[in-house]
């Protein structure tokens, strides 16, 4: 094989190999984001480079999403399986965009309400303080753990690895990771 034609076939692979380590995040995710769609992409667990892997995204909108459990759920986003989120990121939320994360109460099929039914292990409720929030970078779930005792009672705390998203209410009873089972979303009201 003459030079060129190994430089050529090196070099090929080379860009090749940065295409798939340069897409931390899947292509569908990347689609939302585009889009200008408000949404929410969950993650995996860390693949083996240390990038969440791509599970699923949900629209913003007004309502309460179950994650699936089983097969034969019937969920309005089957590919946000239960019990497997770790991280999240959020696209294009408008500012004042309430988010709820929580897991299932045990023995329940039902989302436990943000006012009403406590989980059984965690409950996170963010507010987008910024226009058009796009997260760079998905946020790990246990990273919020540390800002539960801070938010609460009127105070809202900056989640510093989430520029423009703040936890005002949550408390942690017992594991996080591999836990999430429910989203709600509370839209502001547009002007």
């Amino acid at each position: 094989m003459n030079i060129s034609k190994r430089i050529n076939n090196i070099a090929c692979t080379a860009f090749a190999t940065l295409l798939l380590l340069g897409s931390n995040y899947s292509a569908a995710a990347q689609n939302t984001r585009d889009d200008k769609i408000p949404s929410i992409t969950f993650y995996y667990k860390e693949e083996a480079n240390g990038t969440p892997k791509y599970m699923c995204d949900m629209i913003l909108q007004e309502g309460t999403y179950r994650f699936k459990r089983d097969p034969s759920d019937n969920v309005t986003y089957p590919d946000c399986i239960s019990d497997e989120a770790y991280y999240f990121s959020v696209q294009n939320a408008p500012s004042g965009t309430r988010i709820f994360l929580t897991d299932e109460r045990a023995g329940s099929d039902a989302c436990p309400s943000k006012d009403v039914s406590p989980s059984n292990n965690f409950t996170f409720t963010f507010r987008v303080n910024k226009n058009d929030l796009t997260m760079e970078t998905p946020l790990r779930l246990t990273d919020v753990e540390k800002y539960v005792g801070q938010a609460g009672g009127g105070r809202w705390v900056p989640i510093p690895e989430a520029p423009g998203l703040q936890l005002t209410d949550g408390y942690v009873t017992g594991q996080i990771h591999g836990k999430l089972s429910c989203a709600q979303f509370f839209m502001p009201i547009p002007a």
